[in-house]
């Protein structure tokens, strides 16, 4: 099984390379096998090096994490609904609270928790 060369380089401009398994891998200076490098670089057709951007085409598996797209959220999927940061609440005491949010969760630190009713203790017959 033979290594092939991506167009890809890792942070210290060293080439990627995916083995006949399908591992990618870097060479040390040493001359070793470095597993799992990250790519940080492309090379052109003109020989020159560009840094990855967003929408280059990257193996997920040599793409570095700030580019890397979550699993949860497919593009194009609806974003999650954010709260409006600009309503005000007053209660019916007249406390002034930022949002709807803010005064539910004030309301249940305010609530006192009962304490653990503990069992009673029966001596131990002999």
């Amino acid at each position: 099984m033979s290594s092939t060369s991506t167009n890809f380089l890792n942070s210290k401009k060293r080439r990627i390379f995916v083995s006949g398994s399908g591992a990618f891998y870097a060479k040390s200076e040493d001359g070793k096998k470095i597993y799992k490098p990250k790519a940080m670089f492309r090379s052109t057709a003109s020989g020159s090096m560009r840094r990855i951007a967003a929408h280059n085409a990257v193996p997920n598996a040599i793409k570095s994490k700030k580019f890397r797209m979550s699993k949860r959220k497919a593009p194009g999927s609806p974003k999650r609904r954010v709260a409006k940061k600009n309503i005000m609440v007053f209660s019916p005491g007249g406390t002034l609270y930022k949002s709807m949010r803010a005064m539910m969760a004030r309301k249940r630190t305010k609530k006192s928790k009962s304490p653990k009713k503990m069992g009673t203790l029966t001596p131990l017959s002999m």
